[in-house]
């Protein structure tokens, strides 16, 4: 009786046991490769395509019509038709049962000097694994194979391609597929798997890397490994001096703290696109530490951004950290002459002795709007956090001086001219330009407001800001997004008037025809401990899937 128990169980939970199509692949790959390359559930995600509610809306629309009757369209239809002839499967065949589970391009970057020591290596998850030795069946006459010869390694059996071309060596167990055009590297992989059987293996190394990056389930990751270029870039800067030195020496440092990179797509409701560092903070330079440790967290100033934007951006940008990082790049005679720079054009406006105070106190939250509004201009704002007063009236000064500048240069080369104008309310006190020159409503101005430096298209939208309250710690957050669906809205109120202004209708027809499929495009922020995350996110008017 225990012993039927013990078999009914394990017959429970061999689906669990077994390790899903990405993993067997995974843990089958060499230790430490310099590139991976994973495409991962094609065929799923294919399926649930056919039912998206926006290529349902794309068909019936008129792009739809006339990409189906596009010449490309037979053309796609004539290379399934070949496909089908030449390898005895259609494209849909290939896709859904040799490569619609898990398939990864992985790729050993040779030691410096040495270019024939180079790897790589296909690994497939395979559906139907007698379809694809069909498929190589067919491969083998068309690609002129004089003969296929049968090995053993570690107990394990794989085959040897001869041909002209160059030889090949691939092996089938199970449902994976791996081949390589280096027999060593065939060798080394049935070893691991000797080594480690697909259901006592746990989680492969490779997995867990990708996991550390949170790209282990999205459709595809290109992975790159830091390691495997540290040789190549220390023997590179043996070899160079000058500005080159000065730039590869600090990209090293840098480098050395980046611990995995990972590009990767997901495609869900909406499609994301993302690159993920893996970072070891400790053996960041002082100044990258203090830039990255401003940059992340979300800036008050979102709160501040109006709901309608048509597009906006916003950070935390250490301004002096910044600066510090990219000095650490230039020579210290680039160095030299970009001080002399600020001596010249900058230090006479804001004081040669308090350049750097007024540097210091800048951001470093900052936040830049573009909003509809009555008229064909929208809302344009800068908004920059100043933590200083007396940086507050040398900034004013300086923004006076530039002003003032503007209107006699205009004033000089026109006959209508500009003036600058100022007023006051509620304790805001601005400064701006007017003059018949500008679109209606718009008077160019600028003026502190609550601790916030603001540059906008006009006294009234100043007027309107809000200094934010509180602060956010979300780990994840947008830098920027563009409203498709406002600037549709924005435009088709104004269109005569844009027209008019800006470039003619057909341009603005050509820009409307461009996005509208799309609702948002909005970069995002994913800060972590030890990963930090840049996607950018496309979000359609109808979702991707259901």
């Amino acid at each position: 009786m225990r012993r039927v128990a013990v078999l009914l169980l394990l017959l429970a939970v061999a689906p669990i046991l077994r390790a899903n199509p990405r993993d067997e692949v995974l843990r089958l790959v060499p230790p430490d490769p310099t590139f991976c390359f994973l495409l991962q559930n094609l065929r799923d995600h294919a399926e649930r395509l056919k039912d998206s509610p926006l290529v349902a809306h794309v068909a019936k629309s008129s792009l739809g019509k006339d990409f189906r009757g596009a010449p490309e369209w037979s053309q796609l239809e004539a290379i399934n038709g070949f496909v089908r002839a030449q390898l005895g499967v259609g494209v849909e065949e290939l896709r859904d049962d040799i490569c619609g589970d898990a398939l990864a391009i992985v790729y050993h970057a040779p030691p410096p000097g040495q270019p024939l020591q180079e790897k790589s290596l296909a690994l497939v998850w395979v559906r139907k694994p007698k379809l694809l030795l069909d498929v190589i069946k067919r491969l083998d006459a068309l690609e002129g194979v004089k003969e296929t010869r049968e090995k053993m390694h570690a107990d394990r059996a794989y085959l040897h391609r001869v041909k002209e071309a160059g030889d090949e060596f691939y092996f089938v167990r199970g449902n994976v597929f791996g081949v390589s055009n280096r027999e060593d590297v065939i060798q080394q992989v049935l070893a691991l798997d000797a080594e480690r059987p697909a259901v006592a293996a746990g989680v492969p190394a490779m997995t867990q890397r990708l996991r550390d990056l949170g790209a282990a389930d999205a459709l595809f990751v290109g992975y790159a490994n830091p390691r495997g270029f540290d040789a190549d870039m220390r023997e590179r800067l043996r070899t160079i001096k000058g500005a080159d030195h000065a730039f590869l020496s600090n990209l090293v440092r840098y480098w050395g703290a980046a611990d995995g990179v990972a590009v990767h797509a997901t495609l869900d409701r909406d499609l994301t696109v993302g690159v993920s560092v893996g970072v070891r903070p400790d053996s960041l330079p002082e100044s990258a530490k203090a830039f990255l440790g401003a940059a992340g967290e979300p800036s008050p100033l979102l709160k501040a951004v109006p709901a309608e934007a048509i597009l906006f951006a916003s950070s935390r940008t250490d301004g002096v950290a910044l600066a510090e990082m990219l000095g650490e790049f230039m020579t210290a005679e680039n160095v030299a002459n970009f001080k002399a720079v600020i001596d010249q054009h900058v230090a006479p406006v804001i004081g040669r002795d308090a350049v750097s105070r007024v540097a210091s106190s800048l951001g470093p939250d900052w936040a830049f709007w573009v909003a509809p509004r009555e008229g064909w201009f929208p809302e344009v704002m800068l908004a920059v956090r100043v933590r200083d007063a007396d940086a507050e009236k040398r900034l004013l000064r300086a923004l006076d001086f530039v002003a003032s500048n503007v209107r006699v240069d205009y004033n000089r080369k026109h006959a209508d001219q500009i003036d600058i104008d100022e007023s006051e309310a509620d304790g805001l006190r601005v400064k701006f330009l007017t003059g018949a020159t500008f679109p209606p409503r718009v008077r160019p101005a600028f003026g502190i407001k609550n601790g916030y430096l603001l540059i906008g298209d006009s006294p009234e939208s100043l007027g309107r800001f809000r200094a934010p309250e509180g602060t956010d710690k979300a780990t994840t957050f947008p830098l920027a997004r563009l409203s498709a669906t406002a600037l549709r809205e924005f435009v088709g109120k104004n269109r005569e008037e844009l027209a008019k202004a800006v470039g003619g209708r057909e341009k603005w027809d050509e820009l409307m025809g461009a996005v509208a499929m799309i609702d948002q495009i909005t970069l995002e922020q994913q800060h972590g401990p030890k990963v930090a995350t840049l996607s950018l996110r496309l979000k359609a008017i109808e979702p991707l899937r259901k």
